[in-house]
């Protein structure tokens, strides 16, 4: 074999091109030098638990097809294929083949629909495991069943940074009360609402292990069950992110409680109704005494209404003016009886002078602002550099206002925005610049030449403002550009 491949390096390079996990486990027969990198590769990411035991001597375990109990115990398992049964107990050797191979996961995801099902014998044996925890240096963890597996602790361990659940932080740690100390490097967990089946927690102790202890944890989302969470958030040392699911039956958005979160990087709301947003931002965000408005750097709402006036009034009276610089907002508002006026009730967003990312949704009708009432709130966002309305307002921008648009956003890179005709936008303007543009916007001119003339006419704009003397800071990249042309 020649020297080279003696080199750690040079075989990590070599199975991280591989890829096909039967080419691995090939590899991993060829020679003793290949048999390390390739178990490596074969069990750094495992999709699927009790798939994993089947590299247990074949005199263990035997795999059946389900046998369903009901119509309902059919329906839930119909798309399991096999059912993994063990036929003796397991033995020193077993163990010692089974931790061979989990030594090396990094990442276990279990899904909800996987292939094979574990019987009841095999959940009494994996509890039975004489060295926990059964994967020592897995770092990510994401179990999609709607109960906990009975071999849950077996996950878990020092090494764990990323944990995802499909029930609620109440039912985890009536599962694992001792989470924060089994896993004390978490810095994301997120969890779901998925309790169907579970029992009810028991009581708890009366000083019982909370969230507060994580804390590394960065990256937090919870649901409407986890109430208890919510007195925690704001003494959690680390905590940069989180995403919150809310909705108007949320027992904590009518409790007048004041969580006094004050910094963030980043705030996801998803609700049923901008209402349930604003109680939200509303909860989190206010302190029992008077204090600055929260430093939220990115803020993204998901919800429906045919108003924003009172999720925008909130989000400038708890958001501080000068650190909001990312804003998203979604619109699943359907009626076209009484459609929201978005032109005014965005208007109150100037006030956020920093904003360099805003984006509003509104599936499926185009957004009724007109192109000066757009150009007017952008103006308010010097640094804006990324703009998207989604899928386009009415009536549709001109060139002259894209250029008013432009000369008020020295920095604007990325638009997503109806475009319309224009015959004042002057043709003597850059063609090889429009012609640039146009290729790194994937538009062909023989697949969509009404698209094409329009957006060229707007790169033509753009290219004119682009060459005057007007000041922006470094070097200005070729726009992104996304046309909705009108009908």
């Amino acid at each position: 074999m020649h020297p080279c491949l003696y080199l750690s390096e040079l075989l990590q390079l070599i199975f991280d091109e591989v890829g096909c996990k039967a080419t691995c486990a090939r590899l991993a027969r060829v020679c003793s030098t290949f048999t390390e990198p390739a178990l490596d590769a074969l069990y750094t990411n495992v999709d699927g638990f009790y798939e994993l035991l089947t590299c247990l001597p074949s005199d263990l375990w035997a795999l059946s097809p389900p046998r369903p109990t009901s119509p309902y115990d059919h329906a839930i398992k119909s798309h399991k294929d096999q059912v993994l049964t063990f036929k003796r107990d397991m033995n020193r050797d077993d163990w010692d083949i089974l931790l061979s191979r989990t030594t090396r996961v990094r990442r276990l995801r279990q899904p909800r629909a996987h292939r094979i099902e574990a019987a009841s014998d095999v959940h009494l044996a994996l509890q039975a495991c004489p060295v926990p925890p059964l994967f020592p240096r897995l770092r990510s963890l994401a179990i999609e069943a709607e109960r906990p597996p009975p071999e849950l602790s077996l996950f878990l361990g020092p090494e764990l940074r990323h944990l995802e659940v499909a029930w609620s932080a109440a039912v985890l740690l009536e599962k694992i009360p001792l989470l924060p100390t089994i896993c004390p490097m978490i810095d994301s967990l997120s969890t779901g609402q998925s309790d169907s089946g579970s029992p009810p927690p028991s009581p708890r102790p009366p000083n019982p292990p909370d969230l507060s202890e994580l804390y590394r944890l960065r990256t937090l989302s919870i649901g409407p069950r986890d109430q208890d969470l919510l007195p925690h958030l704001a003494s959690l040392p680390s905590l940069r992110n989180l995403t919150v699911e809310v909705s108007e039956r949320t027992p904590w958005l009518g409790a007048n409680e004041s969580y006094g979160i004050r910094s963030l990087d980043s705030l996801h709301i998803s609700a049923d109704t901008f209402s349930t947003s604003a109680k939200a931002l509303d909860a989190l965000l206010s302190c029992a005494s008077p204090a600055e408005p929260a430093a939220i750097h990115s803020l993204t709402i998901t919800g429906e209404s045919p108003s924003l006036a009172d999720l925008v009034s909130t989000i400038c009276a708890r958001l501080s003016h000068t650190h909001l610089s990312a804003l998203s907002i979604s619109n699943t508002w359907r009626s076209t009886e009484n459609p929201p006026d978005e032109a005014a009730d965005l208007l109150p967003l100037s006030l956020f002078a920093r904003l360099t990312r805003f984006t509003y949704t509104n599936h499926p009708r185009p957004v009724p602002m007109s192109g000066a009432q757009l150009a007017h709130l952008a103006s308010s966002w010097p640094l804006l550099e990324r703009l998207a309305i989604v899928p386009g307002q009415q009536p549709a921008m001109t060139g002259a206002e894209l250029s008013g648009l432009s000369s008020a956003c020295p920095r604007l890179k990325a638009v997503d925005l109806s475009v319309g005709e224009d015959n004042a936008v002057s043709a003597s303007a850059s063609a090889s610049a429009s012609s640039a543009a146009l290729s790194s916007a994937g538009v062909a001119p023989e697949s969509r030449p009404r698209d094409y003339a329009l957006l060229t006419d707007w790169l033509c704009v753009w290219s004119s403002v682009m060459m005057a003397d007007a000041p922006f800071v470094g070097e200005r990249e070729t726009p992104v550009v996304v046309v909705t042309s009108e009908p």
